[in-house]
């Protein structure tokens, strides 16, 4: 165990990545334990990964700079603050969101961490929760998708500005890179993006896809 002096602020970064663990654990409505989990974002292709299927799943390796055991640290720290809680009326230990935890989503607000900061585990300089591959198309200046990022992202400062929160906690940069890049017409597309669960899809996602719907008319 911790002891309390280890509680810290968390980083923006450990923000979006405390995001994504909590989005992945609502979707699976606490039928995922913390190992499995754990292994989900990190990318882990274990054999209970491969019987369980979830290599196929949407958010396998969304945190693929992480280690199990990092993931397992975040888990930790937000089950302590009532963010994530045990389901104990399934065959084995699981895990899902509380109701504070979707409030958080929601309208985030400052978290604390109760271990040192990961930066020698290099998760301090990737992404969030993307991959390089479709999330640099629209960081090439030269592709057409860079005006719909532009256009994604001046209308995500002013739902920030309204909300009188950080940018990143409408949807973080790696998450609005694909959006421009794949540039979805509906919801069932948009959540297929790794970053968009539930919560974002009833509270970003509308005007997220109703801007590329009228930036598509224009070009």
């Amino acid at each position: 165990c911790h002891g309390l002096e280890l509680w810290r602020d968390a980083t923006k970064r450990e923000m979006e990545i405390a995001a994504v663990i909590l989005e992945t654990a609502s979707g699976f409505r606490g039928r995922i334990g913390r190992n499995k989990l754990s292994l989900l974002l990190s990318g882990g292709k274990r054999l209970e990964m491969v019987s369980s299927r979830l290599l196929e799943h949407a958010m396998f390796g969304a945190l693929d700079m992480l280690k199990p055991r990092d993931i397992m640290q975040f888990l930790q720290s937000l089950e302590a603050q009532g963010l994530l809680e045990a389901v104990t009326e399934t065959e084995f230990p699981c895990v899902d969101i509380s109701a504070a935890g979707r409030k958080w989503l929601l309208h985030p607000t400052n978290i604390k961490m109760n271990f040192p900061p990961l930066a020698a585990s290099g998760y301090m300089g990737k992404s969030v929760p993307g991959h390089g591959g479709s999330a640099a198309v629209a960081d090439s200046p030269d592709n057409k998708q860079s005006s719909l990022f532009e256009e994604l992202r001046r209308l995500r400062s002013e739902m920030a500005h309204k909300k009188g929160i950080p940018a990143y906690q409408i949807l973080p940069d790696a998450t609005l890179k694909l959006l421009a890049s794949v540039a979805p017409r509906t919801t069932a597309e948009a959540m297929q993006i790794r970053g968009i669960g539930p919560a974002k899809a009833a509270t970003v996602l509308p005007k997220m896809l109703e801007a590329i719907r009228a930036w598509d008319k224009k070009s």
